[in-house]
C-alpha cells in the first residue's frame, strides 16, 4: 500500500469520505440508533442490578448482625451445656436418632411397651 493510497480517503463507491457524510443511508442510521437504544437499555438494567445488589448486601449484613446479637443473648441466658430451661429438661436426640439419655433411660416418661 503506497502513501498515495493512504492519503486517498475515497469510499467504495468512488466518492470521498467527506462527500458521503450527508448521503448516509437511512438504514445505517436506524441500525445505529437501535444499537444505541439497546446499549442504553442494558446500561439501565445493569444500574438497576447494581442498586439491588447493594441493597441486598445491606440487608444481609443487617441480618448477620441480628443473628450475632441473638446468639450472644442466648449464650448469656443459656450457657453452653444447659439441659434445663424453666424447670423442663431438654431432651436432645442421640446419634442413633433415639431420644433419651445415653444409658437408654427415659426421664420423666413412661417406657413404651
Amino acid at each position: 500500500m503506497s502513501v498515495d493510497d493512504l492519503n486517498n480517503n475515497q469510499t467504495r463507491d468512488g466518492n470521498t469520505a467527506d462527500d458521503s457524510v450527508e448521503n448516509t443511508p437511512a438504514a445505517n442510521v436506524t441500525a445505529v440508533n437501535v444499537k444505541i437504544a439497546a446499549f442504553e437499555e442494558v446500561h439501565k438494567m445493569f444500574s438497576t442490578f447494581k442498586k439491588k445488589s447493594e441493597e441486598r448486601d445491606k440487608v444481609m449484613s443487617s441480618l448477620a448482625k441480628q443473628v450475632e446479637n441473638l446468639t450472644a443473648r442466648n449464650m448469656v441466658v443459656l450457657p453452653r451445656g444447659t439441659t434445663r430451661v424453666h424447670g423442663i429438661r431438654l431432651d436432645f436426640a442421640t446419634l442413633s436418632g433415639q431420644s433419651g439419655n445415653a444409658k437408654g433411660k427415659h426421664l420423666g416418661k413412661t417406657p413404651m411397651k
